[in-house]
């Protein structure tokens, strides 16, 4: 199921755009799983099979600092890292991705702290 978003510009403040953009990439993080696409899509989105993904995931997912409830969760950092990995550009599709739908400014966060654990993980 493909949801539309739209705001308008006469009936709501800056703030409360801000505000249902990111309700809106939270709705979307939560409703899609990665691992739910087809074999041939996930590895066209991230370069690598899903079962490379699960072992990678399985390998760091205790090297990251406990979740807040409203947090992104491993899997779905992983996805982020690994889509803009693959994509070269936060730019191309990336921010509205339905995958992994994370604001330019948390991705920043996100990527810089997964690949600290992804070298230190993988590359001792």
């Amino acid at each position: 199921m493909i949801s539309a978003y739209y705001v308008s510009d006469s009936d709501s403040s800056e703030e409360g755009a801000k505000e249902n953009i990111a309700a809106y990439r939270r709705s979307l993080r939560t409703a899609s799983d990665p691992l739910q696409l087809s074999n041939k899509q996930f590895i066209k989105n991230f370069r690598e099979s899903k079962e490379v993904f699960s072992k990678i995931l399985e390998e760091i997912t205790t090297k990251f600092p406990t979740v807040r409830r409203s947090g992104l969760t491993v899997k779905q950092k992983l996805a982020a890292t690994l889509r803009f990995l693959a994509n070269g550009s936060y730019q191309n599709g990336f921010g509205k991705d339905f995958n992994v739908a994370v604001a330019q400014s948390t991705f920043s966060t996100l990527l810089s702290q997964t690949l600290d654990i992804l070298e230190k993980s993988l590359c001792p």
